[in-house]
Order: C-alpha cells, then structure tokens, then sequence
C-alpha cells in the first residue's frame, strides 16, 4: 500500500516529533471515528535523534449500545500477532448515545493513550530511551 504521508515525509525530510505524531494520529483517529467507519490503519515514522522507528497504527472503534459509559479506551505497543512488525493498537468501544456530548473527553483520552504508547515506541526503538530491565527472567 502506498502511503502519501510517508512518501511526503521522505520528499521533505521531514519526519513527525512525538508531539507532531500524537496531534496527527489523533485528528486522524477522531475524523474516522466521526465518519462511523469500525477501523482506522495508518503508518508513521518517528525520529529522534537520528533514529527513527517505523509505526504501524491500527485503532478499532466497536459500538456498546448499551454501555453505561461514554467509551473506554485500550491501547498497547508490542507485536502483532503475525509477529511481523510492531503495531500501536487501540480500541475503542463507545455507546452511541452519549455523542457528540463526550467528543472531547474522547479526544482528550484519545491523545493521553497516543502519547502514552508512543513513550513505549521511543523505550523500545531509540539507544537514549531504552530501559535496562532488573528482572532476571528477561
């Protein structure tokens, strides 16, 4: 699949910061979420310090009518099950009924879980980030 974003990036040279990511990723989260689609892939490539990290970002919007709350949000930064590629993916299940009243709750959670996982992206991709576990298992 060919991906504009990514072919501009690489035209430019200009690659998103984290900060960049999390307001791209999700405006692009929330106008899908806004057009009723069930799911929202895009591709990002993130730099630091002259690393970057390739992002594979899959988000799921599944509808709970009958949910007491608004929405819930998961998210997580690992593998994907093929064990091809690493993926930030979330999910987002939401009663219909309490939008558009809890839009910007949803886009202010939208972003914490983005910058979130994207600290996960940085500790797992950039030599500066990386977390030296004490576990003797690992």
């Amino acid at each position: 699949m060919i991906n504009l974003k990514q072919i501009l990036q690489e035209l430019t040279g200009r690659v998103p910061t984290r900060d960049q990511f999390v307001l791209d990723a999700s405006r692009d989260i929330v106008t899908a979420f806004k057009s009723g689609t069930g799911r929202y892939e895009d591709f990002f490539i993130l730099s630091r310090a002259g690393e970057d990290a390739e992002v594979n970002l899959d988000v799921k919007f599944i509808r709970r009518p009958k949910q007491e709350y608004a929405f819930s949000i998961a998210a997580s930064f690992g593998p994907t099950k093929s064990g091809t590629s690493d993926a930030l993916e979330m999910e987002i299940e939401y009663n219909p009924k309490r939008f558009p009243n809890a839009m910007m709750a949803l886009v202010s959670e939208i972003k914490d879980a983005l910058e979130h996982e994207a600290e996960h992206v940085g500790q797992q991709n950039y030599e500066d980030m990386y977390i030296m576990s004490n576990r003797y298992d690992e």
